[in-house]
């Protein structure tokens, strides 16, 4: 059969697989693709992964890069080296990248120096806090993407901020919503918390794995003592890495505490179960922070900024820092009013959509409504030099149709209040509307015509 279109997905760690697995699995089975799963192996090689991937129904990859653990130059080395080689030798259409991970990075970068568009899954979340390794990833792969699917509409207006046009940009919601509704079905709330001996909503789940917390032997304390000393059970599912920084820094004798419920990582399903069933959980997880607002736990993280302000501004979750005292006071607050949070928490919206991301990334993508063109640069000989600019909409409306060629320079949308809104499909610009946008004189002078006409 004719192949149509290439389509590669990239992925290397545990958090991308999960988030991706409803992509991957649409795709694969579409006749007319050539479809690649490509792993990088930061996380995993397969034959530890082999359960993980049969737990979420995923087939097996396609090519296995076996970059492993390692430093962050050793992971972008290492992907971009066999990545390259290996793109080089196909005709790829399209490489799907997911969240802000080093394997994303570094194939964000191969695939746009191969001049091969980029799809980037969960684009435009930011914490603003640049020292954190994620934070420069998921810029630059902003940076590399033809395409990015944003989950939320302030991830959207992030991007519209920092001067994407609009043509960059497609708001579709989070692919872990319709993870997680899956995953709901299937889980044994029950089974789950008898596995590890407690009750619904009489215990915490804690998690941390980042470097400035576990490799902080200062931070790594505070927040294991603190744990220890909220007058709950722990169930705690330790991170490798946090593992070995516990082992190297002498902390091994407090997890023998009779509060402390130490395990290896979980199933994903018995995760969400448990999540669910926490009194709160207690992380530095970003998608942690995503799970236990859907499933209407409250969250309390142990970090100062976050790339999901959503979570905050929900009322689900409560940035707490390392500090001791705030670790206490929230803690307790949570444990004994339990009922009354988790009742709070089951009318909130879920800020991360409707459950159909996927189908709107799996349908742009086999449209392919962007490709090569999108790297054409400006012609300034024809069109004139670029200028920024912001022109009010004079007419009743301006139909889609007609804005559709000038979406390449627009940078973000205005209402009649000068609220920075985003534009849904089939929607039309108003009269009122003011658009900021930047691009060469002859293009933005022709819109300028529209908007009075």
């Amino acid at each position: 059969m004719f192949c149509v279109i290439s389509i590669a997905v990239v992925a290397g760690t545990r958090p991308e697989i999960i988030k991706l697995s409803p992509i991957i699995k649409s795709l694969a089975p579409i006749s007319g693709i050539e479809f690649d799963f490509i792993h990088t192996g930061q996380h995993y090689d397969w034959n530890m992964s082999q359960v993980f991937f049969e737990e979420l129904s995923l087939p097996k990859p396609s090519h296995f890069l076996g970059i492993g653990s390692g430093t962050h130059a050793h992971h972008l080395a290492m992907t971009v080296t066999r990545l390259q080689k290996y793109l080089a030798a196909r005709k790829t259409s399209w490489l799907v990248v997911e969240g802000d991970t080093n394997s994303a990075m570094a194939a964000a970068i191969t695939a746009a120096k191969l001049r091969i568009p980029v799809a980037h899954v969960e684009a435009g979340c930011r914490s603003y806090d640049l020292s954190m390794p994620e934070e420069l990833n998921r810029r630059i792969i902003s940076e590399c993407a033809a395409l990015n699917f944003t989950p939320t509409e302030n991830c959207t207006l992030n991007l519209m901020r920092e001067g994407f046009s609009l043509s960059r940009i497609a708001f579709t919601g989070h692919p872990i919503v319709e993870v997680v509704n899956e995953a709901q079905r299937r889980m044994n709330s029950k089974r789950t918390c008898n596995q590890f001996g407690v009750q619904p909503n009489e215990f915490v789940l804690a998690t941390f794995h980042r470097e400035e917390n576990v490799d902080d032997r200062g931070k790594l304390r505070t927040l294991i003592r603190s744990l220890a000393r909220i007058g709950s059970t722990i169930v705690f599912p330790i991170h490798p890495r946090t593992q070995r920084r516990i082992r190297e820094f002498g902390f091994g004798s407090y997890l023998k505490r009779s509060c402390f419920v130490a395990i290896p990582p979980m199933k994903y399903i018995d995760t969400l179960a448990m999540i669910k069933n926490a009194a709160f959980v207690f992380t530095d997880s970003g998608g942690m922070q995503q799970e236990a607002l859907m499933l209407g736990t409250p969250c309390l993280t142990a970090r100062n900024t976050t790339e999901w302000i959503e979570t905050v501004l929900a009322g689900g979750n409560t940035l707490i820092g390392t500090s001791k005292t705030a670790i206490m006071e929230h803690s307790r607050y949570l444990l004994e009013n339990v009922s009354i949070v988790k009742t709070k928490l089951k009318d909130v919206e879920n800020p991360f959509g409707d459950g159909k991301a996927t189908l709107r990334i799996v349908r742009t993508l086999l449209e392919a409504r962007i490709g090569a063109s999108t790297w054409e640069s400006m012609d300034f000989l024809t069109d004139g030099l670029p200028e920024s600019r912001i022109i009010k909409v004079n007419r009743k409306f301006i139909a889609p149709k007609e804005l559709r060629r000038f979406l390449p320079y627009v940078n973000m949308i205005f209402d009649r209040r000068e609220t920075p809104i985003v534009l849904r499909a089939k929607q039309p610009l108003k009269r009122g509307h003011r658009i900021w946008m930047f691009g060469p004189q002859r293009a933005l002078e022709g819109f300028r015509r529209c908007c009075v006409n």
